[in-house]
């Protein structure tokens, strides 16, 4: 049985046969490494978005390992990859199309006061808890990982919308030997806590001057996440097992899921 790396194509622009119309006036938006459009596949009919990378002899591997990692994963609140389109100067990759814009626009929309109900807030924050553990259990790493960078299925209200995590230009295959990585785990903090808390932070301040980066992002892949001064951690009870950063958050989501 092979594996879906194997039946995701890295084409030329010959062998694609031209077979998608690019929808240039049809910006979705600007990724971490190139912009993003809607396309049509002219065999099947069906919306694409096609994500052009602009390569050079620097960042040709970036590209390339983008595609391995993409191509190596079929998780429902990931975004699927269908084929790229690569020559010597550019990579051109073609993926499900999600119609909702990000997340961090729908937070731009309710305002920095609004806080999401729980209920509304914790089936989008599983599905991203499960979409980080399936990354981590393959070695995978987002690095990136912010409500930019979270889009939505659908227009309309969050309330029962899926959700799928994309841009994977940052991506990395971590060393398992060094543990799992705490990145992600930090950003899906940072992110839930907006959803459920509203933007603003203790003290009066908003997330986005409190911080170098506006409320849900991730720190950026070279720094190291640190905890606010003003929330020091509590000391254990000497023999008390002090749980992970990954099974509190886990926790936490699951009991903000509404009860049946």
């Amino acid at each position: 049985m092979c594996s879906r790396a194997q039946l995701v194509p890295l084409r030329g622009p010959t062998a694609s046969g031209g077979r998608y119309r690019i929808l240039k006036s049809e910006k979705l938006g600007e990724g971490c490494y190139g912009a993003v459009v809607k396309a049509t596949d002219l065999i099947t009919g069906a919306m694409r978005a096609w994500k052009t990378v602009k390569t050079s002899k620097g960042d040709l591997a970036n590209s390339r390992l983008e595609f391995k990692i993409m191509a190596s994963m079929d998780h429902p609140s990931i975004i699927r990859l269908y084929e790229v389109v690569a020559d010597s100067k550019r990579f051109c990759f073609v993926m499900e199309l999600c119609e909702g814009g990000d997340l961090m626009n729908k937070l731009a929309e309710v305002g920095p006061e609004f806080r999401f109900p729980e209920s509304v807030s914790a089936p989008v924050i599983r599905q991203l808890l499960c979409a980080v553990h399936y990354m981590q259990e393959r070695l995978i790493t987002h690095s990136d990982l912010g409500s930019r960078n979270v889009l939505l299925v659908r227009p309309g209200s969050l309330e029962g919308n899926k959700v799928k995590i994309a841009d994977f230009g940052s991506a990395k295959i971590f060393d398992p030997e060094k543990g799992p990585q705490k990145g992600d785990i930090w950003s899906l903090g940072l992110m839930m806590r907006t959803l459920v808390c509203s933007s603003g932070l203790s003290g009066g301040k908003s997330a986005s001057s409190a911080s170098p980066s506006k409320a849900g992002l991730a720190p950026k892949a070279t720094e190291k996440p640190s905890r606010p001064s003003s929330s020091p951690q509590p000391k254990a009870a000497a023999g008390a097992r002090v749980p992970s950063e990954a099974s509190t958050m886990s926790s936490t989501a699951e009991a903000a899921a509404p009860t049946k």
